[in-house]
């Protein structure tokens, strides 16, 4: 699990840079929050790495495994909006399209996370702590999918 953790935070210094480097807001805005899901990710990650190694177990593996599954979904599908991000040097009705529709595997995967990812966790304390973290990461997304519809209508 811990490989993941690399990848990651380049993705979100790599956002970062390109972040400062926009000169068009609401693409500074994507840019950010494409980056902060990254960031977002890796804490996610870490809380539920630490969760499935303590002694004993707060976290089964198969409810790690499916976290991190959904995790590495977002991973991928947000490395493409910043790929497509990165392209344009101003958001319009085509290229807003473009990001929506490369972040809509993200918004699915990240709702049905927040509804079942949860679930089956005993412990109450790192059921809330993972529960708000995919909340935080659900937050992100639709707040960018919001700025790109407003751009597309």
């Amino acid at each position: 699990m811990k490989r993941l953790q690399v990848p990651i935070a380049l993705l979100s210094f790599i956002a970062a840079v390109f972040s400062v480097s926009c000169s068009d807001s609401t693409l500074n805005q994507v840019a950010k929050a494409e980056a902060d899901i990254n960031a977002a990710c890796a804490t996610t990650f870490t809380v539920v790495a630490a969760a499935s190694t303590a002694n004993p177990p707060l976290i089964s593996t198969a409810d790690a495994t499916a976290i991190v599954q959904v995790l590495l979904q977002i991973e991928q599908a947000d490395r493409q909006a910043e790929t497509a991000t990165q392209q344009i040097s101003s958001l319009n009705t085509s290229n807003a399209a473009t990001v929506l529709a490369v972040l809509a595997p993200i918004e699915t995967a990240i709702n049905n996370a927040v509804q079942n990812g949860a679930v089956n966790i005993k412990d109450p304390a790192t059921k809330t702590k993972v529960q708000a973290a995919l909340v935080t990461i659900q937050t992100l997304v639709n707040s960018t999918v919001a700025l790109l519809q407003a751009v597309k209508s």
